[in-house]
């Protein structure tokens, strides 16, 4: 995180709830595409956004190993892809984004990361919906074991394929919440 040449670290394995708060802080209002063009409407969409240059991540996706889950449960034959960092989105307290279905910033992109920071928090649930069901999680990963623990009973399994999502939402709570 950038603070006027200051540079800050926030460790997501223990975040300190003082470093979130400035993450959210430091953020500038996120917009969001609808038909080719990016729109700032708090009505519809309230987060906050960190433009790649702003941030940088030390994350080691294949330790977590969802790049292996993600080609061979979502892709056709396993194909090869590759993780493009595109912007840092952060839901903090009364954020929220309403049903919408997630816009594609190019043709060869096919889905969008969410990392759920591992803090205490009350309510931030996340609804997934496809043509049949809807699906309620409220759930953070443990980056410290890569495993995903959960304040519902149902697992990271049970979750619809992304690229079967119609309109996720996230519902206003205060929730903190990372989407790439």
């Amino acid at each position: 995180m950038a603070d006027s040449e200051t540079y800050r670290q926030l460790d997501l394995r223990d975040p300190e709830d003082a470093q979130v708060q400035l993450l959210v802080k430091l953020c500038g209002p996120a917009t969001f595409g609808r038909n080719q063009e990016d729109l700032l409407d708090e009505t519809y969409s309230k987060a906050g956004k960190m433009d790649i240059e702003n941030f940088s991540m030390n994350i080691d996706f294949g330790q977590l190993q969802i790049s292996e889950k993600i080609g061979s449960e979502l892709l056709v034959d396993g194909r090869p892809f590759r993780w493009e960092l595109y912007k840092l989105n952060v839901y903090g307290p009364g954020s929220f984004f309403k049903v919408h279905k997630d816009t594609p910033r190019s043709e060869a992109m096919f889905g969008s990361l969410v990392l759920v920071l591992p803090i205490s928090r009350k309510g931030g649930e996340l609804l997934l919906r496809t043509k049949e069901e809807v699906y309620m999680k409220s759930f953070r990963l443990n980056l410290a074991t890569g495993s995903p623990s959960h304040t519902t009973s149902s697992s990271l399994q049970s979750h619809p394929p992304w690229y079967r999502l119609q309109h996720p939402l996230c519902i206003p709570s205060r929730l903190h919440w990372l989407a790439f």
